[in-house]
């Protein structure tokens, strides 16, 4: 499909040429201020570095690169800290 031709970029609209891979949203969407480093979904670790469990949990998929975290923060912002925690796994009982 072609893209239409005479459409116009809303000034307030992030475009894809911002997007970041990784990244759950565009990057500048967030607080004011805030990268992905302060991020509580900043926090898979990869091989060469970290990624973002917010675009994991959206896409099962595992980005090819690792964030920097020097990225601004998207708008699945959470404080670390704060917001969800880690799940740990229930304690099995077993009785035989």
């Amino acid at each position: 499909m072609k893209a239409q031709r005479g459409l116009t970029q809303h000034p307030d609209c992030p475009d894809r040429s911002s997007a970041v891979e990784g990244m759950a949203y565009f990057p500048g969407t967030g607080p004011d201020g805030r990268t992905c480093a302060d991020c509580n979904h900043f926090a898979i670790p990869l091989r060469r570095g970290t990624a973002c469990r917010q675009f994991w949990r959206m896409t099962h998929v595992f980005p090819r690169k690792p964030l920097s975290g020097k990225d601004f923060a998207c708008r699945y912002f959470e404080e670390k800290g704060k917001g969800h925690a880690k799940r740990t796994p229930a304690k099995v009982t077993r009785s035989f």
